[in-house]
């Protein structure tokens, strides 16, 4: 007895000792491939986890930063939350999404044209959802061949490596359109389901009180309880999306409920709501007969455009063209889908790039393309190599993608990047300091309106220090609260948003890291010389890792289970043949 006991220890002993090694075979495959590593080691930035708030030689610094949060507190608004008792009915009736409260709608009578700039640009903003910062191509680890053209536009343009912008998508378009703290409106919380408030003015009005035509295609999620809260009656003259965070990019549906709307009626058009027409591609196809719609009829007037995508937002979906460019031996369905989607991004801004040229704007159009808060995950939305995801106040969280092209950037600083600090409430200031060629004095509100952006403009253009030194990132409460400060980030209390999040107060630094179905030809911009080869090491890497993981799994199989058994098969035959000895002896 004494011996098989011994001996079963042994065979679990080797096991252990088996499985040991092949996790250590495991890690140095993985260690050894830069795709994995540089895909799932998201903690690469060491300062991200360097916790100074109890740390004595840093006490003045914390109460500084504390100081600087106190300053915001009195202005810490309650959610502006309709009534929703009656929403599904309404929805019921309406066969699709609407706005359900009965209120006297009225657009804003103090909107008048108070600005007038002969050169005024064009403005283009493309907002990209859950867009990660290793998910543009330039600086990807895993996408760089999915982006050529939105690298290209990159690359003549100026890039933004310390932008940010919020946490969260509602609390992201708050910002942009208001230029404003979500404190001052409480739209932090998504759960809180509270509203933009009315009085609040967006840029899509500031940009009419410069004479500028307003048109916005994508999606809102900032409210739309009544009329009066929805796009048209905000400062866009067209619009043409969806009212909630997301909807089946193919389907058209929120909740079971189609959320469709062109202006303030719902989509009827069979074409636009075939279950096989990808949303990515009609609101492209939308965004293009906008610029042709205003070639025509608005010619001598310049125009704003929000173009607010639903790319790369769950639930993730692509047509199969682009995941089966995507596909590989062994490759994972998951990563195959969000690379067909950032292949469709860099279509429909290459297309927007092509329509913009077809329609003569080209030489008098800044584009800027921007992330509203950080990827989801780790394959479908990377924030590598930042702590942190989308939900997060850390790094990974917020600090996203950005780039601003257009011919009017000087050419000294085409091709640049800018190192200094942004931040998503900087461009409502900024782009109207651009669109009234510096006369813009402030917000229709007056001086009772505080802006908290700050106008960037011209340092991003110069390349000098920003204007910007601190940033809130959150701020719901008195003890909740993060913001950063030069180079240091107070998350006070720090309340666990979700998963990807540390739910403990820390005193972080935060240092810096430092084939498509287009319209037009614009091969010149980009060398695709390169991307069959880059395409082709991606694959090849992926699959020598995968051929990697097999010779793994043998391995497995052979140590953990065939080992000690042949172990134990040898240990056994000694054991016989000793018994024989003693007999014959």
């Amino acid at each position: 007895m004494t011996v098989y006991h011994v001996l079963g220890q042994t065979v679990s002993t080797t096991r252990w000792i088996c499985c040991l090694s092949l996790l250590l075979i495991y890690v140095a495959v993985v260690k050894s491939t830069g795709y994995l590593s540089d895909m799932y080691n998201l903690a690469n930035d060491e300062y991200e986890y360097t916790d100074l708030y109890t740390n004595a030689a840093y006490k003045s610094t914390v109460n500084n930063l504390m100081e600087e949060a106190a300053k915001y507190f009195d202005y810490i608004a309650d959610p502006d939350v309709p009534e929703d008792t009656s929403k599904s009915e309404s929805w019921d009736d309406a066969g699709g999404i609407v706005p359900w409260v009965d209120e006297e709608t009225k657009l804003r009578d103090d909107i008048t044209v108070k600005y007038s700039y002969s050169d005024a640009p064009n403005i283009v903003f493309a907002l990209v959802d859950d867009w990660g910062w290793n998910d543009i191509g330039y600086q990807s680890t895993y996408l760089s061949f999915t982006t050529p053209h939105i690298d290209a536009l990159a690359a003549e343009g100026i890039k933004l490596s310390n932008y940010y912008s919020a946490f969260l998508c509602t609390p992201a378009r708050a910002s942009l359109l208001t230029g404003r703290y979500p404190l001052r409106n409480s739209m932090y919380r998504e759960e809180l389901k509270g509203e933009l408030p009315l009085d609040e003015y967006t840029i899509a009005e500031e940009m009419q009180s410069a004479g500028y035509r307003t048109y916005m295609v994508g999606k809102w999620h900032i409210g739309y309880s009544s009329v009066s809260r929805t796009p048209t009656y905000r400062g866009f003259d067209y619009f043409y999306g969806y009212y909630n965070g997301f909807i089946d990019y193919y389907n058209k549906t929120y909740g079971g409920y189609l959320d469709l709307t062109e202006n303030t009626d719902l989509v009827t058009d069979a074409t636009e709501l075939d279950s096989t027409y990808h949303s990515a591609i009609l609101f492209q196809t939308k965004a293009e007969k906008i610029l042709e719609s205003h070639s025509e009829s608005y010619a001598s007037q310049p125009f704003f455009l929000y173009y607010s995508l639903q790319l790369m937002h769950q639930v993730w979906a692509a047509d199969q063209i682009y995941i089966d460019r995507c596909k590989y031996e062994g490759s994972d369905s998951d990563l195959d889908t969000y690379c067909g989607m950032s292949l469709m991004l860099d279509e429909v801004i290459g297309n927007l790039t092509c329509a913009l040229d077809r329609y003569g704007f080209s030489d008098n159009t800044i584009l800027i393309v921007a992330s509203d808060n950080g990827g989801t995950s780790v394959i479908k939305g990377s924030n590598y190599p930042h702590l942190g995801a989308k939900g997060s106040t850390h790094r990974g969280g917020v600090s996203v993608p950005a780039f601003i092209h257009s011919k009017l950037i000087p050419q000294s600083r085409r091709g640049g990047t800018y190192d200094d600090l942004v931040h998503v409430t900087d461009w409502l200031p900024s782009l109207m300091h651009v669109a009234t060629n510096g006369e813009w004095t402030g917000s229709f509100g007056g001086s009772s309106v505080a802006i908290d952006g700050i106008n960037v403009w011209d340092a991003i253009m110069d390349d000098e220090a920003s204007p910007r030194t601190s940033i809130i990132h959150l701020m719901d409460t008195t003890s909740n609260y993060s913001l950063l400060v030069d180079s240091y980030v107070l998350n006070y209390n720090c309340i666990k948003i979700n998963e990807h999040d540390v739910p403990t107060c820390t005193y972080d630094t935060d240092q810096n890291p430092s084939n498509s179905f287009l319209s037009c030809d614009i091969v010149s911009l980009v060398d695709f010389s390169d991307t069959d080869a880059i395409s082709d090491d991606f694959f090849g890497t992926i699959a020598a890792v995968n051929s990697n993981y097999r010779a793994v799994f043998v391995i497995a199989v052979i140590i953990c289970f065939i080992g000690p058994l042949l172990f134990f098969g040898f240990v056994k035959f000694k054991e016989l043949h000793a018994i024989k000895r003693q007999k014959s002896g």
